[in-house]
C-alpha cells in the first residue's frame, strides 16, 4: 500500500529539501503539520512556499521589496485569480507562523513587516485582489479555504456573512436583511427578513451547523441595530457591496453547497427543501410537511462541511 501524506515525518520531508535551502528546518516542520491534515494541504503549502516565497534569503532578511516581488511573481503566473489568492493566503499563514517561532527562539525579527501591509498594498494595485469570476460556479476546497481566510481578514461581520453563505446556502439578500431577533441559536435556524420571499412562500427558514453557534452568539452580542449586518447608511449592507468586497459571486456558495449535497447522495427533493426552492419530485409534498426538528435532522445528515 502506498504510504499516505499524513505519515510523512519531518526527517523525510527534510530529505527532499536541499541542505542550503533558507529556513529549511522551519519549512519542513510546517509542511509536516500540513501533511497530517491532508495531501491537498501539503501540496498547496509546498508549491506556495518553495515555489514563490524563498529566493536565497531567510525570512528575517526579507525586505518590503522582496515581499512585493513575491506577490508580483504570483500575480504573473497563469493561475486563476482565486488560486493566486489561495497561494498568497498560504504564504501569509506560513510567514506569520515562521516569524512567531523565530521570535520564540530569541531571534530579533522586529523589523519584519506584517504581510497584511503587503497584502493591502497588492490589493490597492489590483495584483492579488480576487476579482468577481462569473465562470466559477462551484468552489473547490482551496478556494473555500481562501475565502474563509479573506473574510476573517475583512473583520468579524464579513466572516459571519461568509459562514452563513457557505453553510446555509441562502441567497445573499436573504442573509443581509436578517434581523437579530430572527436567529434561534437553540434550534439552530434563522428566518429571512427579505419581505418579497415572505410574501411568496411564507417564512423562509435556513438551518446552520452546531459549530457556528458560538460564533453567531458572539457576533449577536456586538449588534446594536435592527439589522444584523448594518451598512454605513443605517440600512443593511447591500448585495453589490458584499460581492465587491469578497470578490466573488455570492450565489456560487449556494451552488457549491447544493452540488456537494448531491455528491453525498442527497435526494433532489431534500436539496430543494433545504435551499427553500420550489418543491420538485414525486415526494416533494411529503417533505414540506415535516416538523422543524425533522428538517433540521435532514440538514445535519446532508451537510457536506
Amino acid at each position: 500500500m502506498e504510504r499516505g501524506y499524513g505519515m510523512l515525518t519531518k526527517s523525510e520531508i527534510l530529505s527532499q529539501i536541499a541542505e542550503d535551502y533558507p529556513d529549511r528546518e522551519l519549512v519542513a516542520a510546517y509542511l509536516e503539520s500540513k501533511a497530517q491534515r491532508s495531501s491537498k494541504s501539503y501540496d498547496t503549502a509546498k508549491r506556495a512556499i518553495t515555489g514563490f516565497l524563498y529566493d536565497n534569503k531567510p525570512i528575517v532578511e526579507m525586505t518590503y521589496n522582496d515581499l512585493m516581488q513575491i506577490s508580483r511573481s504570483i500575480n504573473t503566473t497563469s493561475l486563476a485569480k482565486i488560486s493566486k489568492g489561495a497561494y498568497w493566503s498560504t504564504i501569509r499563514a506560513y510567514y506569520q507562523w515562521a516569524l512567531d517561532r523565530i521570535r520564540e527562539g530569541g531571534v530579533n525579527a522586529s523589523n519584519q513587516l506584517p504581510l497584511r501591509v503587503v497584502f493591502d498594498e497588492t490589493q490597492r494595485d489590483a495584483d492579488l485582489e480576487v476579482q468577481r469570476e462569473e465562470a466559477i460556479e462551484v468552489f473547490d476546497d482551496d478556494q473555500l479555504a481562501h475565502l474563509d481566510l479573506k473574510a476573517k481578514m475583512l473583520g468579524f461581520k464579513y466572516s459571519v456573512i461568509e459562514s452563513l453563505l457557505k453553510h446555509c446556502g441562502a441567497r445573499c439578500g436573504e442573509i443581509l436583511t436578517l434581523h437579530p431577533g430572527n436567529v434561534n441559536l437553540l434550534e439552530r435556524y434563522w428566518i429571512s427578513g427579505l419581505v418579497r420571499d415572505a410574501r411568496k412562500r411564507g417564512k423562509v427558514i435556513y438551518f446552520f451547523p452546531a459549530m457556528l453557534v458560538p460564533k453567531l452568539k458572539q457576533y449577536l452580542m456586538t449588534v446594536e441595530t435592527d439589522w444584523m449586518f448594518p451598512g454605513n447608511s443605517g440600512e443593511h449592507l447591500q448585495v453589490k457591496s458584499v460581492i465587491h468586497t469578497l470578490g466573488v459571486m455570492t450565489h456560487s456558495f449556494r451552488k457549491t453547497l447544493n452540488t456537494r449535497r448531491a455528491k453525498k447522495g442527497c435526494p433532489e427533493e431534500i436539496r430543494s427543501l433545504l435551499l427553500n426552492q420550489k418543491p420538485i419530485g414525486v415526494n416533494a409534498a411529503s417533505y414540506t410537511k415535516l416538523s422543524l426538528k425533522e428538517k433540521r435532522d435532514l440538514y445535519d445528515k446532508w451537510h457536506p462541511f
